[in-house]
């Protein structure tokens, strides 16, 4: 998950992760890394085509 802001906001350091795994994902499952972005933090989960929230993350930013 933390794939996403590394590329998609290079330039912000991030102070904190956080993050809850939901359910087990199974070898030769296709995920997806999907986020939110915000001011200073970013809403991110992993998902399959079997579920939504496999893990969740909350990143927030340095200041």
């Amino acid at each position: 998950m933390l794939e996403l802001p590394r590329r998609n906001a290079p330039a912000r350091r991030v102070r904190s992760l956080s993050y809850r795994l939901h359910r087990p994902v199974f070898a030769g499952e296709h995920l997806a890394a999907c986020g939110t972005p915000g001011d200073d933090r970013a809403e991110l989960r992993i998902a399959t085509h079997r579920e939504e929230r496999h893990a969740t993350a909350e990143v927030v930013f340095s200041g």
